[in-house]
């Protein structure tokens, strides 16, 4: 099982469109770097930490951007296997096309933690050469003195305690979400098809928002915005806590796993 799920992971990472992945994040860290409040305004120092949590907090960016880039890197997944010969390569090895679908869910779960740490790296870099202090710690303008205690939730002098669990939320949040189109091109076999779902997904969610501001905190879509877990006095009326959202995403993840599992048995190969 260990074979074919890695199997699958290089299949899904080695494909010519992961290259676009480090120049959007690249755009994306200059526009979330931009959008920072001049620090002078507010007395307050920023560091290369504030770019990268704008970077992912820009939700209308993030939204419909990041999130449907990466629903493009992977939404195909099954799609492409059935439109080639790998599918009568793999299944002898898989030994069972439950025991591939398993594979391809680890592979897409996997992918987004690349595709996330990619993101962290890529918003780091791009935030020191817009000359943002390197400092290991959180800046005061990310602590209250800027945008309304975007990070407040997080210890000053803690990054490396709060990074990890912004990265397995992160990503696992995207990789529950892109197997929602995966599942759909099992209905509708079109290429076109994730990528229209998430950018749409993206374009309402956030239109709905700015019409209708208490339709956040029941969109699941917008609980792929980490930030929105922490006090802030500026985007949501009631609070949306994390482990509400992280069954939100266990609950999206099991109901694909056990839809896509039933239906991939029973598609024609």
């Amino acid at each position: 099982m260990i074979r074919v799920c890695r199997f699958e992971l290089v299949r899904v990472l080695i494909r010519r469109r992961w290259l676009v992945v480090v120049p959007a994040f690249a755009l994306m860290a200059w526009l979330g770097v931009n959008n920072l409040v001049n620090p002078a305004s507010v007395g307050a120092r920023v560091n290369v930490w504030d770019g990268m949590l704008a970077t992912f907090s820009n939700t209308p960016v993030y939204l419909t951007l990041g999130v449907t880039l990466f629903v493009f890197l992977v939404g195909d997944c099954v799609l492409a296997d059935l439109s080639s010969p790998y599918a009568w390569v793999v299944l002898p090895r898989a030994r069972s096309r439950s025991r591939w679908w398993t594979a391809k869910v680890v592979a897409v779960v996997l992918a987004a933690l690349v595709y996330v740490l990619l993101g962290v790296f890529t918003t780091l870099s791009i935030s020191a050469l817009c000359l943002l202090p390197l400092e290991g710690r959180f800046s005061t303008y990310a602590l209250g003195d800027g945008l309304p205690r975007l990070y407040g939730a997080v210890r000053p002098d803690a990054p490396a305690a709060f990074l990890p669990a912004f990265v397995l939320y992160t990503a696992f949040g995207l990789g529950s979400f892109a197997l929602v189109p995966v599942i759909l091109t099992m209905w509708w076999p079109q290429s076109f098809l994730p990528t229209a779902f998430a950018a749409a997904a993206g374009v309402i969610s956030y239109g709905l928002a700015v019409v209708y501001r208490p339709s956040v905190p029941w969109n699941p879509v917008w609980r792929l915005v980490y930030a929105i877990h922490l006090p802030r006095r500026d985007i949501l009326g009631e609070a949306v806590t994390l482990t509400g959202s992280v069954l939100v995403f266990v609950a999206i993840f099991a109901l694909t796993v056990a839809v896509g599992k039933r239906r991939f048995r029973r598609m024609d190969m």
